[in-house]
């Protein structure tokens, strides 16, 4: 099932709002994540270094000058600070300990001994020892030798210290803060879903009128324009549909023209025939053998008008038998010229050829045959008596020229020359043509338009 445009766009308009809001949310938590751990760590180094200060290096053992119980945050009570100080040599006294913890650790509790330079603490998160939540730095240095061991060169010893600190409090202001966040992204995307379908409704709905519009058409409505001063994204849509109807209101007018012709032509022949055949009929012994040709030219015209009718209906529904082959210009002109002796004979017509010997072209031959034929005809037929019709090719591109003079041609005549049973003359008294003959060779040559097409004709008014 093919979706509609307006729920593409609201399930495109809700994921990418969902997908924005996640990717915002989670940037967001972690800048401030990492706001909360660099204030947090930074407590930890200035409370590490402050430590670092009281821890001098004796010449047996490393003294302690500072005691937690004077630390209220390393106290028993408190168990939010802890610390714990590993050396190679006793604590405080030469019969201490190597390692020394606060009182906010038990006896048996220990930290983990991981530890990075003292420019470059090592911060971890772990489980403290009273299984709350923690986060340590550790950080390896030399304490600051006594007068003794400076007056000596004793080596420096290494101390590992490692102190760690409850962090409960800020796990819980960074799941508040998570929380905040899981809040304002459910009620964005909410709003999403509520407002996208109702906005889309609004901002389609000059879309739908003009679908309403479109319905509304038949072929008694073909002059119908669509609104253009509608949205930059629609106003492409409507332009469309209007030159659409321009050009089936056009269409529609030269079918209802080329019936009207068609009318014209049949009546008249017809409206003859039945003429004849009344007075036959009324006095048989008076009219024996007086009607028989004029009715058999009144057939011939009929039989050539259905004729070239069928065959032009071929050409427009591009049915055509056989296929292309080698075709000589001067042979296929002699012989157009041939079936039209007689005419050119009648009008004194004379005929200049200009083309290239033994060339060829690569077409289809009736269809060749009946565009030069047709382009002939009409140049013979309708110039002037004791005119002069040109004919000639070019090779570069290959094109067949015929130029003729036409007197009576005007500029607006040009628009309607190649269209079915146009004449310029309206009263179409003309008997031995329909005006067909351009339409038919239009309709062939775009047929076979790789091969040659019509460029037009050329008024030579006054020549």
């Amino acid at each position: 099932m093919i979706r509609s445009i307006k729920t593409q766009l609201s399930l495109s308009l809700m994921a990418f709002a969902a997908l924005f809001m996640i990717l915002g949310g989670w940037l967001v938590y972690n800048q401030v994540q990492s706001t909360f751990y660099r204030e947090f760590d930074e407590r930890l180094r200035l409370q590490a270094l402050s430590l670092t200060t009281g821890i001098i290096q004796e010449r047996n053992y490393v003294d302690v000058l500072f005691s937690d119980r004077y630390l209220r945050e390393y106290s028993a009570e408190s168990s939010t600070w802890f610390f714990q100080i590993w050396a190679p040599n006793p604590l405080d006294d030469e019969d201490g300990p190597t390692t020394l913890t606060s009182d906010s650790l038990m006896e048996s509790e220990c930290l983990p001994q991981r530890y990075g330079e003292l420019n470059d603490p090592l911060y971890w998160n772990f489980e403290l020892p009273n299984g709350k939540p923690g986060r340590g730095i550790g950080i390896q240095f030399n304490p600051y030798p006594s007068r003794s061991i400076r007056k000596s060169k004793l080596p420096p010893v290494e101390v590992e210290l490692v102190m760690a600190q409850d962090r409960s409090k800020l796990d819980t202001a960074l799941s508040a803060v998570a929380k905040n966040l899981v809040l304002a992204g459910g009620l964005g995307l909410l709003s999403t879903v509520l407002l996208v379908p109702p906005l889309l409704t609004k901002l389609l709905r000059p879309l739908r009128k003009v679908s309403r519009q479109t319905e509304s058409i038949d072929a008694n409505a073909l002059n119908v324009r669509f609104d253009t001063s509608q949205p930059e994204e629609i106003r492409p849509i409507s332009l469309a549909l209007n030159g659409l109807m321009e050009r089936l209101e056009s269409s529609f007018e030269r079918e209802r023209r080329f019936v009207s012709d068609i009318a014209h032509e049949l009546r008249t022949p017809i409206a003859e025939i039945k003429s004849y055949a009344e007075l036959k009929i009324k006095w048989p012994d008076k009219t024996e053998g007086c009607f028989e040709k004029e009715i058999l030219k009144m057939i011939v015209r009929m039989e050539s008008l259905t004729g070239n009718l069928l065959k032009l209906a071929r050409m427009e529904s591009a049915q055509v038998d056989g296929e292309a082959c080698e075709i000589d210009l001067t042979l296929k002109t002699e012989e157009c010229l041939s079936q039209l002796s007689h005419v050119i004979h009648n009008r004194k017509i004379n005929i200049s050829q200009n083309l290239q010997s033994k060339e060829t072209i690569q077409t289809h031959p009736d269809l060749f045959h009946t565009v030069l034929f047709n382009l002939i005809c009409n140049a013979v037929s309708h110039s002037p008596a004791c005119s002069e019709v040109l004919i000639r090719s070019n090779m570069d591109p290959l094109s067949i020229t015929i130029t003729n003079p036409a007197p009576n041609l005007i500029q607006e005549d040009l628009p309607f020359i190649f269209d079915r049973l146009w004449q310029h003359d309206q009263s179409r008294s003309n008997a031995e043509h329909h005006g067909l003959g351009l339409a038919l060779a239009k309709s062939c040559a775009e047929l076979e338009a790789e091969v040659f097409s019509i460029t037009g004709f050329s008024n030579v008014a006054g020549s």
